[in-house]
């Protein structure tokens, strides 16, 4: 898996007691941050739900951002576990694209607003900047080699186009679904763009 540098301001513990404190810090902002968001959560919410207090939350973390990222690990880790190569095998077409994006809007559902407050924090804060930066470009390269040796076996110099596409495009619905869409409308959305996938990959390898 990928190592992102991300937990600039944590400390990380030796002892086990220690260690244990720490894990339920984290556990405790990932709870908050899914439930409430970024902007809406408080260290003080996050020392309350870990049961220990602010001047314990401090020694593990200097500010709240230093524990956000630390909760981004299990989203890259969430990430990592998906099985992308059988959704854009050769044979698996429309139902595939939509599969795929089945698969990826559970998996950013799953962490509520982490997804959509991970694109707005890369906004404001140079650190999240370059951790999207460096994500995407993971993912963007994951889709490139799958595609490459699937679908555009016979077309390797179309893979890098064809992976920044689908990513952008699923980045966008993503973002659409989750946030703003109920399950009906998200599902419809997912089946369009599904459709404009697979016709844009018939085209592009003249299927």
């Amino acid at each position: 898996m990928v190592q992102f540098v991300m937990a600039q301001g944590s400390r990380i513990p030796r002892q086990d007691r220690s260690t244990r404190t720490r894990e339920r810090i984290v556990q405790a902002a990932h709870t908050c941050f899914v439930a409430s968001g970024y902007d809406a959560t408080q260290t003080k919410d996050i020392a309350r739900e870990a049961e220990v207090s602010i001047g314990t939350y401090y020694e593990y973390f200097k500010d709240k951002s230093a524990a956000f990222q630390v909760v981004l690990d299990d989203f890259y880790a969430a990430f990592d576990e998906l099985q992308l190569e059988r959704f854009l095998a050769d044979d698996t077409g429309e139902e595939g694209f939509l599969s795929l994006f089945g698969a990826l809007r559970h998996w950013a559902l799953s962490f509520g607003h982490l997804f959509a407050d991970f694109a707005t924090l890369a906004v404001r804060d140079s650190a999240f900047e370059e951790s999207l930066r460096l994500f995407e470009s993971k993912i963007e390269s994951r889709i490139e080699t799958i595609l490459l040796e699937s679908v555009f076996s016979q077309q390797p110099d179309l893979t890098t186009d064809a992976a920044r596409l689908i990513y952008t495009l699923t980045e966008a619905l993503l973002l659409r679904s989750v946030i703003e869409l109920d399950e009906d409308a998200a599902s419809r959305l997912l089946r369009e763009a599904s459709i404009c996938l697979n016709a844009y990959v018939r085209v592009r390898t003249g299927a």
